[in-house]
């Protein structure tokens, strides 16, 4: 079995080739995608994807025979999928394979396969980290310690950067899939009453959040927004006037 695996500057060739090399029963190749080249889109197919780098005409040149193509941002349009006679599955390693065309490969009966949750971990810390920067004061802090004014002559001279304590405040999470489980589950470790909204994947009984079925009823009710919904048609421009105004004055948005 021939196997491409395209990297990039985030998940590189040589990492790739150290992940699959010792699989047997397969042919090899990989390749480093040249991000200094552009795609102009022009397609409909390659208006249709997004976050790539590099172009799919440098991928092209390497598809004879090939039966699986892995990547992780590089561009795989429609036009690409139909060059390649011999292919029988795309993987991206991503958790929305945004920069694949998945409707142009299921007419071509192509499966897309992903990593859903891949970086899910590394979000959540992420998006408690700016919780407490935000919540704390710490930009705050940071440009007092900066500055030229003289400190540490009154314990109570940090009295205006003491900010808030996540405990006790209410989360409202937008989305509740595999980041926004973990979000809820270390803000429930720090105290906070954690809401959920997600029309797909509501909490159930066993999870920390409690489910909330209408948005405007989350943002009304809670202290610190985190958004974790996947960007789609439906979502676009999910955060506008309109959704800042039904927020409570002083309420923290977080979007990692």
């Amino acid at each position: 079995m021939r196997v491409l695996a395209v990297g990039d500057s985030y998940l590189s060739a040589s990492v790739m080739r150290a992940g699959l090399e010792h699989l047997g029963g397969i042919e090899l190749e990989v390749l480093q995608i040249d991000e200094e080249r552009v795609l102009d889109p022009r397609t409909t197919s390659e208006r249709r994807i997004r976050e790539y780098v590099g172009t799919p005409t440098e991928i092209a040149r390497h598809l004879d025979s090939v039966e699986v193509l892995l990547v992780h941002g590089a561009p795989v349009t429609e036009e690409l999928l139909t060059a390649a006679q011999s292919l029988r599955l795309v993987g991206c390693a991503r958790g929305g394979p945004v920069n694949v065309d998945v409707e142009a490969a299921a007419r071509l009966d192509i499966p897309v396969v992903g990593t859903p949750g891949k970086n899910a971990e590394a979000v959540a810390d992420e998006a408690i980290a700016l919780m407490v920067m935000v919540a704390r004061g710490f930009r705050r802090a940071l440009r007092r310690a900066e500055s030229e004014v003289p400190t540490g002559a009154s314990a109570f001279e940090g009295a205006d950067l003491m900010g808030h304590e996540l405990g006790g405040l209410v989360l409202g999470l937008v989305g509740h899939g595999q980041v926004g489980r973990r979000v809820a589950t270390r803000a429930a470790a720090f105290g906070m009453q954690v809401l959920a909204h997600d029309p797909f994947s509501p909490p159930g009984p066993d999870d920390v959040a409690e489910p909330v079925g209408e948005l405007n009823e989350l943002l009304a009710r809670s202290d610190v927004v985190s958004l974790h919904a996947r960007a789609t048609p439906d979502t676009e421009n999910l955060v506008r006037d309109e959704t800042l105004g039904q927020m409570r004055d002083g309420a923290i948005l977080i979007n990692t």
